[in-house]
């Protein structure tokens, strides 16, 4: 028979001393419950006298106890924590919780409530241009020759084409990836789910910027100024403006299609059926790039350092920031402009309606193309690892 373990002076078993200590120090508060970081620790709650809180929640929740819901009170904080759920966070260096409740730095640090960037590929030789869906990012590697895909949700990095002449700028649709190859005059297509690339175009005097809707897909030629459309479904290529002085960006909407002339200092636009260009802005210093959001065109004049819009029926332009020379692309959301500066080396954004310029990041080798979602401005840097970078709106 084995025999039982004699109780020291006092009477009770040492694990049962064990438990009632911890019990009365947990009543008394003196127990606290943190949470895996320094700035984020479980909140207080006010609820009513209990039998010493549950950690996790699960408890009535004891008067003065720490722990991490639950309760019948609400969540209380000290100061310079704030409460973001059940957590007390510090806003302003919280991945999760940066500047504002939930929103979420997408693995970028937080510093001083604001996200940072972060690298999202290097090593893509001569990234120079974006796209973005809901389920990747695109880019174009001009002097690898590559056209490539970059998961939201696992990070994993695919070559969608390679072996390509040049690829200088990518849209994508629901289906397909669509990009110009600049060095040979051809424009191409790919299937996102694989397949072998397909031409559609050869021989275009360097084609540059492309847009693409339902039923067809147009691009400019720097080459000989011309802006040019293709049916999806195949058929001829047809012109729909020339002599358009080096139209370098294009944008295409349910019934017109914009364009920059870099050459001839305009920004203008035609209906999708023909009937010639109407301009939409003259006397420009060097517009290079444009998006139409809103019944609103915006546009980059790269020497003259200036964010500029104006309303797609047309009426006066109006300056939206001033900035240095040197400005390359530019992306647009429901609230600002974003654009990148090649020779200060930023990325910058601005209130649509005009206002402070707000340098995001900075430090960079020429900045170039860009991408914007719902979550966050994606952009591509020309340093020597050709970097592809993202940071959270």
């Amino acid at each position: 028979m084995n025999k039982a373990t004699p109780s020291p002076a006092g009477g009770h078993p040492p694990t049962r001393r064990v438990e009632m200590l911890l019990a009365f120090l947990s009543t008394a508060g003196l127990i606290i419950h943190c949470a895996p970081d320094l700035k984020v620790v479980a909140p207080t709650s006010s609820g009513s006298t209990g039998s010493g809180g549950d950690p996790t929640g699960g408890g009535t929740g004891g008067e003065g106890g720490v722990h991490a819901g639950g309760g019948t009170g609400g969540v209380n904080c000290s100061a310079p924590l704030s409460a973001c759920g059940e957590r007390c966070v510090d806003l302003s260096m919280d991945q999760e919780h940066c500047g504002a409740c939930d929103h979420d730095c997408l693995g970028g640090a937080c510093f001083e409530a604001t996200c940072q960037q972060v690298v999202l590929a290097t090593d893509q030789s001569e990234p120079q241009a974006l796209a973005v869906d809901a389920k990747s990012l695109y880019w174009v590697d001009r002097s690898g020759g590559r056209v490539r895909r970059r998961a939201h949700s696992s990070g994993a990095l695919t070559d969608l084409a390679s072996g390509q002449s040049g690829p200088f700028r990518v849209v994508v649709n629901g289906s397909h990836a669509f990009w110009t190859n600049r060095d040979d005059g051809s424009v191409m297509r790919v299937a996102l789910e694989g397949g072998s690339p397909e031409v559609l175009a050869t021989g275009q005097a360097e084609p540059y910027a492309v847009a693409v809707d339902q039923s067809s897909i147009y691009w400019t030629c720097s080459g000989n100024g011309t802006v040019v459309r293709r049916a999806l479904s195949g058929g001829a290529i047809v012109t729909m403006a020339s002599q358009q002085g080096t139209p370098t960006a294009l944008v295409v909407d349910a019934n017109l299609l914009y364009w920059t002339s870099f050459g001839g200092g305009a920004v203008r636009k035609q209906p999708l059926g023909g009937g010639g260009p109407t301009n939409l802005a003259t006397l420009l210093d060097g517009p290079v790039d444009l998006a139409v959001r809103a019944s609103t065109v915006y546009w980059l004049n790269t020497t003259g350092g200036e964010v500029m819009r104006v309303p797609t029926a047309g009426g006066a332009s109006t300056l939206v920031a001033s900035t240095e020379a040197g400005l390359e692309r530019l992306a647009v959301d429901e609230t600002h402009v974003y654009w990148t500066d090649g020779i200060a080396g930023t990325l910058s954004r601005a209130p649509l309606g005009g206002g402070a310029v707000e340098v995001l990041a900075d430090g960079m080798v020429q900045p170039l193309g860009i991408a914007i979602d719902d979550r966050a401005v994606y952009w591509t840097s020309m340093d020597a690892n050709g970097s592809i970078m993202i940071m959270a709106k």
